[in-house]
């Protein structure tokens, strides 16, 4: 996968738009696609889902 993909802001995500992506901004800390990959794989290889 090419860097500056994972460099991409989470709004041109498909389905995801400007209010999602503020949402995942505020409340996940996910800006880019790469912290987006990061973020499944945490909670993933934990097996725990992070909540507020």
């Amino acid at each position: 996968m090419s860097y500056q993909l994972l460099q991409t802001p989470i709004e041109y995500l498909k389905g995801v738009g400007p209010q999602r992506g503020e949402l995942l901004r505020k409340e996940l800390n996910i800006h880019r696609y790469e912290d987006l990959i990061n973020f499944f794989l945490i909670v993933t290889s934990t097996g725990r889902v992070i909540t507020k």
